[in-house]
């Protein structure tokens, strides 16, 4: 899983190198064919400037057991890294004034337990106490199908 970030990273940090006015395809082109070449990466990519895309692209396989290819279209799971996006968008609510780090989860969510002494701080450092729903015996389940969002905080709510 590491190997996987790692190599996400790379590919999103070399590419938004080259994001400039005169963004170079042929050499993303050629980046991307070796790392495919190599089974070094799985993805896709997409490289934009004020919401025009400059580039995309897709490699490896949606299914590898299937020998799936993936495409612009490949819905992928995004696992941990939705926490890096999270904390963002958390930040940028703070920046306008709509939330602070000490704002209450009771705020939203008044149905999980103890949401009155859980802050948005702690729920960030993962220190809220919140049961980890990725080591309940449902997970498995949710990992490979889709759950409503709905699904989702009920089983919040119901975890002890």
């Amino acid at each position: 899983m590491k190997f996987l970030i790692s190599c996400t990273l790379f590919i999103c940090i070399s590419i938004s190198l080259c994001a400039q006015d005169n963004f170079n395809t042929a050499k993303a082109d050629a980046y991307l064919n070796l790392l495919d070449k190599h089974n070094k990466f799985m993805g896709a990519v997409n490289v934009a400037k004020n919401s025009n895309t400059l580039y995309s692209n897709a490699i490896g396989y949606a299914s590898v057991k299937d020998s799936v290819k993936n495409n612009l279209d490949t819905k992928f799971r995004i696992g941990s890294i939705s926490k890096t996006f999270t904390a963002t968008m958390i930040f940028q609510l703070i920046e306008a004034g709509k939330l602070s780090l000490d704002t209450k989860l009771s705020s939203y969510f008044p149905e999980i337990e103890n949401s009155e002494d859980i802050t948005i701080k702690e729920l960030l450092n993962h220190r809220s106490g919140i049961y980890n729903f990725t080591t309940s015996p449902a997970f498995p389940y949710l990992m490979y199908n889709e759950t409503s969002h709905e699904d989702l905080l009920e089983l919040i709510y119901n975890l002890e």
